[in-house]
């Protein structure tokens, strides 16, 4: 069924998901059991998710526009090109599994350490989860780095598609580690209550930097250019995060979340 079919497996995949989530509650086996007799709409409660989840979402759509305008230039440069950012993208989203794992650890172990008033106990986790999370993707990308066609032979056959991916995966390599020290910061951020500073950094980092680095980089460049505009994303959210927390600018979310 061609591009099709992998589009239906995608959505059936998703409706097994919700069945399968729906009769394990329906059973018991969960902690927690649903029922619609017990939904129930509470201002202050549904104030603090949106409070919370609206930044978040924002940013998440932010990210993918960005996203969506890097693919939009690489698919400019034709065919193989196209197919080679693909390919490119999905070893990158494979090798930065640690951004999304320390994000959500991160935001829970911040939250439930400052609810404990252990602020310092909070800090500490993150440098510690930044160690370990860099440390990791370091070692990934000097594998993809040494592997790069390799790797891309995996998704593609055409020789074109290979050289070219393979030249976009040695420059996107030194994002992982760069991602993998994004996720816990982000993580840490979100946790602490201060929200309006991830959307902040998502305008930046995102519309502001990304965006424009990949109009101005593969003008220069050419195809290569487009995964220099990957790395600038995640280098300007770590250099921000980095000083909004070596500033103690992070404090100012504590009173938010006392207020919770």
């Amino acid at each position: 069924m061609g591009a099709f079919g992998a589009a239906l497996g995608t959505v059936l995949s998703q409706v097994a998901a919700f069945v399968i989530g729906t009769v394990q509650f329906a059973r018991g086996g969960a902690a927690l059991r649903l029922s619609a007799r017990a939904v129930r709409f509470h201002k202050k409660h549904l104030k603090n998710i949106l409070l919370f989840g609206v930044p978040t979402a924002l940013n998440e759509v932010m990210v993918n526009l960005a996203m969506l305008t890097v693919s939009g230039v690489a698919n400019s440069f034709g065919l193989a090109s196209s197919a080679a950012y693909g390919v490119g993208s999905r070893i990158n989203s494979l090798a930065i599994f640690t951004d999304g794992a320390m994000n959500q650890t991160m935001s829970a172990y911040a939250s439930q350490n400052i609810g404990a008033g252990r602020q310092k106990r909070a800090l500490e986790g993150l440098w510690k989860a930044i160690i370990l999370s860099a440390g990791a993707a370091l070692g990934t990308s000097l594998l993809v780095l040494g592997f790069a066609s390799e790797f891309s032979a995996c998704f593609d056959s055409d020789p074109a598609v290979i050289e070219q991916s393979a030249a976009f995966l040695r420059v996107t390599v030194w994002s992982y580690p760069l991602f993998a020290t994004v996720g816990p910061l982000i993580g840490f951020i979100r946790g602490t209550g201060n929200v309006e500073a991830s959307l902040l950094v998502g305008v930046v980092a995102q519309l502001c930097c990304r965006v424009p680095a990949s109009f101005l980089f593969s003008r220069w460049m050419g195809f290569p250019g487009v995964g220099v505009a990957v790395l600038v994303g995640p280098l300007v959210s770590v250099s921000i995060y980095l000083w909004y927390i070596l500033t103690r600018r992070w404090h100012r979310g504590l009173a938010r979340v006392a207020r919770l």
